[in-house]
C-alpha cells in the first residue's frame, strides 16, 4: 500500500531553506545590534568617565588651580591686615 506524502519533498527543501537563511538573518541582526550597543557604551564611558580624565581637561584644572592659589594668597594676607 503506498499512501502520498503531506508535503512534497522540493517543498519540505523550501522550508528548511528559509529556516537557515532565517537563522543566519537573525544571527547577523543580533551580531550587529551587539556591535552597535558595545560601540554606544563604550561612547557613553567616555562622555561621563574618560572625559573627565583627558588631557585637556586635566591641564585645564591645573591652571585653575594655579589661578586659585593667587586668590587664596590675596585673601589671607586681607585676612591677617584685617586682625
Amino acid at each position: 500500500m503506498h499512501t502520498e506524502h503531506e508535503i512534497t519533498p522540493k517543498a519540505n527543501l523550501y522550508i528548511w531553506g528559509y529556516f537557515f537563511l532565517f537563522v543566519i538573518l537573525l544571527y547577523l541582526i543580533i551580531t550587529g545590534l551587539t556591535i552597535y550597543f558595545k560601540d554606544e557604551v563604550e561612547q557613553e564611558s567616555y562622555v561621563k568617565v574618560g572625559s573627565v580624565k583627558s588631557p585637556e581637561l586635566i591641564e585645564h584644572r591645573h591652571l585653575e588651580q594655579e589661578e586659585l592659589k593667587g586668590i587664596e594668597d590675596a585673601m589671607e594676607k586681607v585676612v591677617r591686615a584685617a586682625n
